[in-house]
């Protein structure tokens, strides 16, 4: 038996197709174009966009280090910072290592000239500062100090005096070098000096006088306060 419908030419096939086409382009062209747009926006940024900021080594502590600390390579790294954020007062590896650091330096903290005891007792002081050498009661005691510490000075007044007691002649005083320093870093002070409880600690003006005087009314102690 015959087949009543009429037969369907390419050309009639390749319409139908053609419109099924059109229907599925109206269908989706909407997510195609914001895919296209958004596209292109992602490019605009990617080529507008400034190049991140050139970087230089920085020389950092690799760790905590406590006041007095000889830095060693171990205890140095270097990292990638841009240059605005490096300190002037910055030093690189090698001008750190066997330095003294004068306060303590936390994990990843830059190392500049302002943390280290430098060849002068006063490097990295406040204008003004002056270098008072104290002769604590206790040598004990004296050698439990490093530099960096902050002590607060208390005489104790003699029993025999007409009024008896103690009192603060300095507080806050920041010690330079103590029993405790690295040897090489007192070549000024004997060792004589070291264990007769001899620190020397930065001071005003008013506070070196403060401190003499209290010297001479007793014998004076230190209280170690804790760091600011």
């Amino acid at each position: 038996m015959l087949d009543p419908r009429p037969a369907v030419t390419p050309a009639a096939r390749a319409q139908r197709v053609w419109r099924q086409a059109r229907r599925v382009g109206r269908r989706y062209q909407r997510w195609v174009g914001a895919g296209l747009v958004g596209l292109a926006a992602l490019l605009a940024l990617t080529v507008l966009a400034p190049p991140p900021p050139a970087t230089v080594p920085m020389t950092v502590a690799a760790r905590d280090l406590p006041a007095g600390t000889r830095l060693g390579d171990a205890d140095l790294r270097d990292v990638p910072a841009p240059a605005a954020v490096v300190p002037t007062a910055a030093l690189d590896r090698a001008g750190a290592l066997g330095q003294v650091l004068l306060a303590p330096v936390s994990a990843g903290e830059p190392i500049t000239t302002a943390r280290l005891n430098g060849s002068g007792l006063l490097t990295g002081t406040p204008p003004g500062t002056v270098a008072l050498p104290v002769r604590l009661a206790d040598p004990g005691a004296a050698a439990l100090l490093v530099p960096g510490d902050r002590v607060d000075l208390v005489t104790a007044i003699a029993r025999d005096a007409p009024a008896t007691g103690a009192r603060v002649v300095g507080r806050g005083l920041v010690v330079l070098h103590a029993p405790g320093s690295p040897a090489d870093s007192v070549d000024a002070l004997s060792a004589d000096d070291l264990l007769g409880g001899l620190v020397v600690v930065a001071a005003s003006d008013g506070q070196a006088l403060e401190i003499i005087t209290g010297a001479s009314e007793g014998p004076l102690s230190a209280v170690v306060r804790m760091p600011r």
